[in-house]
């Protein structure tokens, strides 16, 4: 990239460590809400179960399997696990707002629940604070849900 070089340059940093990433995309992941998915051996159902995944395979999967097979948000140490696992980690999230929007109050699917998906958000921003070096972009547009 254009001008990162005198910048690494003058910082005296030779070489950049490769960070594991995720991307959890609500509108690409919607599906994931009442249908499982597989990679391979492991079946993800909950949006944690696919951060899991995508940043540390079945070890990761492993730390938080227990809460992705009840539906249950996971707690904060599970996330600081699988955040020290995966360091240093990049974590991408977009249409969080959309995904969600399809848990209506009361009712339970295979990803969980909107409260549990909210609890999952919450201790993930959580967890994150104690992971060496992470980075978490994630990216809400909001939309009025339906009454």
């Amino acid at each position: 990239m254009q001008g990162v070089s005198p910048i690494l340059d003058a910082a005296g940093i030779t070489e950049l460590p490769k960070a594991r990433i995720a991307v959890l995309d609500g509108v690409h992941q919607l599906d994931l809400a009442s249908k499982p998915k597989s990679h391979g051996p492991v079946t993800v159902r909950t949006l944690w179960g696919e951060l899991a995944w995508q940043l540390a395979g079945e070890e990761g999967y492993a730390l938080v399997q227990h809460a992705d097979e009840s539906g249950t948000a996971p707690g904060k140490p599970a996330l600081e696990a699988l955040l020290h696992k995966a360091a240093p980690c990049v974590i991408l999230i977009d249409e969080l707002v959309r995904y969600m929007s399809q848990f209506e109050e009361g009712k339970s699917l295979s990803g969980g629940t909107f409260d549990s998906n909210l609890s999952f958000i919450q201790a993930l921003t959580e967890a994150l604070k104690g992971c060496p070096a992470p980075s978490c972009w994630p990216r809400c547009r909001t939309r009025r849900r339906k009454r």
